[in-house]
């Protein structure tokens, strides 16, 4: 359900009503990527389904905001979206493009603007504004409009450091990613039952952003819109400057990314009060915060795994399987760790004298990952796709496949495929010559390939996989690195040595 307006819909012979207006909505910039968005949104939607049951009144909607252009006053007020207005909690992610757009804030000022007709008319706080640190650097709220407007437990680390997207890229099964998607629901819930007001329209054209608030108008993009059903069927808007991933192919004559650059922008006008601005003066990369932050781990680990509701019906054993990718525990007899965290684990040990980008980020096999891919996203980074044999069986997944096949191959020694056939698992290794028949055509099996090029490669044990990982990985490096100039894999001559 597309819960963007309140409609109007009637059967035959039925009179017309309106349908309930979404019992919260997930709130995000245009310029954020919507995958783990979606993630998020589907979580928090799930358990509330199972709090407060799965009637209409109960679904939620995932809104970014659209790329309007507006400036502050009335007739952005008098504008902004009907969700805003009739929803019962708003739940903001907070990124840096998020408090730097105008329309997002404006949004946002409108809501808490019911929350705070709702403290003075009933004497009660509401939770029903819910601030969850999406994609910020430490602190960076705290100069912001949004204040203290925001969502704090026991999140975990990452959640403080980073923000929400870097505990759903990098951990997702993790605790206090489950605590977080809680909090969150459970907020929602309370707020379920004690909703704030609507704004009287005779009101809005009174209303205005906060002090503080950006006064640059932003240059309308048209939005993109991907067929529903895709999982990507959402208004993209532009990228971040420097942000690692950028959609769609790159167009002829397109430069290749390069180190993000600080955003200049032209002054406004100046306020009474405000000194006089001086020459622009360059960002302290330091302090800066920086979309690139959170996409610029040294591997790209793409995850091949459904969930257990979309295997094969002749898949019967599901026990390791879990809501997300990342709970997907194929070893869970030997070992109770994911794959992915297994992976993690294993990028963890390797020694990475004097590097500066380590980690993992984990992103699923979708179109939209491999739009960024073929724009050239990850020409820095070293690609690991781990697939599950069973969930790569149907579409659109054996096309994603062998997408991803026919990208590898262009992109000789950035990385390679690792496929999972358990020892444990009977069923699998019952049916697994079958399953290479089935996934074989997608990714082909040369016999006789290019130095560099990696066959997919299958692990039957927790140690396998660690072992794989490290392998591949120390490879791909060393080969990234004897092509950037960086340095020579071991053994290797240098080029003042080599012919003598």
């Amino acid at each position: 359900m597309n819960a963007a307006a309140i409609t109007v819909s009637a059967g035959a012979g039925e009179p017309a009503r309106l349908s309930p207006p979404p019992l919260f909505v997930l709130h995000l910039a245009p310029e954020d990527d919507t995958l783990y968005a979606r993630s998020l949104f589907d979580e928090i939607q799930r358990e509330i389904f199972d709090r407060r049951g799965r009637e209409q009144a109960n679904i939620g909607s995932l809104a970014p905001v659209g790329d309007r252009g507006e400036t502050p006053g009335p007739v952005g007020f008098v504008a902004a979206s009907a969700q805003v207005q009739t929803c019962h909690a708003l739940v903001v992610l907070y990124s840096q493009g998020y408090l730097q757009d105008q329309a997002c804030l404006l949004e946002w000022t409108l809501f808490r603007e019911r929350v705070r007709w709702h403290n003075r008319l009933t004497g009660r706080a509401t939770p029903a504004l819910i601030g969850v640190r999406w994609a910020l650097r430490k602190g960076v709220e705290d100069a912001s409009i949004v204040g203290r407007d925001v969502l704090w437990g026991d999140f975990g680390p990452g959640y403080e450091d980073g923000g929400g997207l870097r505990l759903a890229r990098r951990d997702p099964g993790s605790s206090g990613w489950r605590r977080l998607v809680s909090a969150i629901a459970g907020r929602v819930t309370r707020a379920a039952d004690d909703p704030p007001p609507r704004i009287p329209e005779r009101t809005l054209p009174r209303l205005s952003l906060p002090h503080g608030a950006p006064r640059v108008e932003r240059t309308a993009v048209p939005a993109q819109v991907a067929p529903a059903g895709t999982g990507a069927d959402l208004p993209r808007g532009p990228v971040l400057p420097g942000q690692l991933w950028r959609p769609g192919p790159r167009q002829p004559g397109q430069r290749q990314p390069g180190p993000r650059q600080p955003e200049q922008r032209q002054p406004g006008p100046r306020q009474p009060g405000q000194p006089p601005a001086g020459p622009p003066q360059p960002a302290d990369q330091s302090s800066a915060p920086a979309a690139t932050e959170f996409v610029g781990a040294e591997v790209c680990l793409i995850v091949a795994v459904s969930p257990p509701g979309e295997l094969p019906a002749r898949r019967t054993d599901r026990q390791c399987y879990g809501a997300f990718p990342g709970e997907w525990r194929p070893f869970r007899t030997e070992d109770p760790r994911s794959a992915v965290e297994i992976i993690r684990q294993a990028v963890a040990g390797i020694t990475l004298p004097g590097s500066e980008r380590t980690g993992v980020d984990v992103h699923l096999l979708s179109a939209e990952t491999m739009n960024r891919l073929d724009g050239g996203s990850a020409d820095a980074q070293i690609l690991i796709l781990l697939a599950d044999p069973w969930s790569v069986l149907a579409e659109p997944a054996l096309s994603l496949l062998r997408r991803f096949g026919e990208w590898q191959r262009r992109r000789v020694g950035a990385g390679g495929v690792l496929f999972v056939f358990a020892a444990t698992d009977r069923e699998t290794l019952q049916h697994a010559e079958r399953l290479r028949g089935e996934v074989s055509p997608a990714i082909t099996l040369r016999p006789h390939r290019p130095r560099g090029e990696r066959l997919p490669e299958e692990v039957r044990t927790a140690d396998q996989l660690a072992h794989a990982t490290t392998r591949l990985v120390t490879r791909t490096r060393n080969g990234l690195l004897a092509q950037s100039g960086g340095g020579l894999p071991p053994g290797r001559p240098g080029r003042a040595e080599e012919g003598k």
